[in-house]
């Protein structure tokens, strides 16, 4: 990937948008960081993937143990804006029933602020 990723952090959240190209070894390097950062921090992370054509071996083999990570520590991931190829991608490897898929950014942030609310209501059990 050429450019840099754009990074939005929220209240309880941060956004991760990728740029155009393909998902690969460099990005997940950067991705990797923000991860470890937002678990940290106890963040969840939206990593928006609507410029993305494509994503390595090494980047989706990387998705599973990211997803584990932040919801073992109490936070939420969330990939969204999936084009056709990396949806194709993740169904290959199995993922898209373990990982939580949003069509667009907006619904990604709603599903972060559900679970937001879901660990809120458990937690005061």
């Amino acid at each position: 990937m050429q450019n840099s990723l754009k990074i939005d952090t929220r209240e309880r959240f941060d956004i991760v948008s990728l740029p155009s190209g393909k998902f690969d070894r460099e990005c997940a390097g950067k991705v990797a960081a923000v991860v470890t950062e937002c678990r940290q921090n106890a963040r969840s992370l939206i990593i928006d993937l609507e410029a993305c054509n494509g994503m390595d071996e090494e980047a989706l083999s990387l998705l599973g143990p990211w997803h584990e990570d932040l919801y073992q520590d109490g936070c939420s991931f969330v990939l969204c804006g999936s084009p056709a190829i990396i949806k194709a991608q993740l169904q290959a490897a199995e993922l898209d029933e373990q990982l939580n898929l949003a069509p667009t950014l907006a619904e990604a942030i709603d599903l972060v602020s559900m679970e937001d609310v879901e660990r809120e209501l458990l937690g005061g059990e």
